[in-house]
């Protein structure tokens, strides 16, 4: 049976990038080609026209398949195992001028680990409950590995943040509170208005998922 949460996640995640954010994933990319398997563009840069990028500091997380591979210097290899993910700056050129970005290397192992259930840390899962693309990936396998893994991370992001509304069949109302809710779980100061404008920015996308999700936690096991 088709799961339509992960159909919607994969339509959003597959679309293609502008340009200018593929030159950026290249990029970050680059430094860990041997191990790297994907680059995912998350963000408010995703609602960013491409014209005004470069004004922006754009978000990527790379995935790899072994750490070891990744680096070349064996200390960041060990501090990626024990503690993911390593984050980094890198710079690319583009018509001209210059694209920012930050990112952070985890294994697609790591990465999935950080989108389920059982995960308190919610660091991972909170980001890619939201909107993010593909912007490079290595092949289908682990297409369908990492649409798998974010429309996880929605499950994981809505089946804690709804018995806090209390069970409200509102997209709103459950959405806000769990962005207020993970940007203080993470202690990142954020305006109060902020988990508002995430919602507005995609509230199409979320009223969408909303009742979805809301019939995965109520339907009889």
């Amino acid at each position: 049976m088709a799961d339509p949460i992960r159909a919607i996640i994969g339509e959003e995640m597959t679309r293609p990038v502008a340009a200018a954010v593929g030159a950026a994933a290249q990029a970050v990319r680059a430094p860990h080609q041997r191990a790297a398997v994907a680059v995912l563009f998350y963000g408010s840069c995703l609602r960013v026209p491409e014209a005004d990028l470069g004004d922006n500091l754009l978000d990527f997380y790379v995935i790899v398949d072994d750490y070891g591979a990744a680096y070349d210097r064996k200390w960041l290899a060990v501090a990626n195992r024990l503690l993911p993910p390593n984050a980094f700056y890198r710079e690319a050129p583009w018509q001209g001028g210059t694209i920012r970005s930050k990112y952070v290397v985890i294994s697609l192992a790591d990465f999935e680990r950080g989108c389920a259930a059982e995960t308190r840390n919610v660091s991972i899962w909170a980001r890619f409950a939201q909107p993010a693309r593909i912007a490079w990936v290595r092949d289908a396998a682990t297409t369908d590995r990492i649409l798998t893994a974010c429309s996880q991370a929605a499950r994981t992001m809505f089946r804690n943040a709804w018995p806090l509304e209390p069970q409200s069949r509102d997209a709103a109302t459950i959405w806000t509170r769990a962005f207020r809710e993970t940007y203080a779980a993470e202690l990142r100061p954020e305006t109060a208005g902020r988990a508002q404008h995430i919602f507005d920015a995609d509230r199409a996308r979320y009223a969408q998922l909303t009742p979805l999700l809301i019939e995965m936690l109520t339907q009889p096991y």
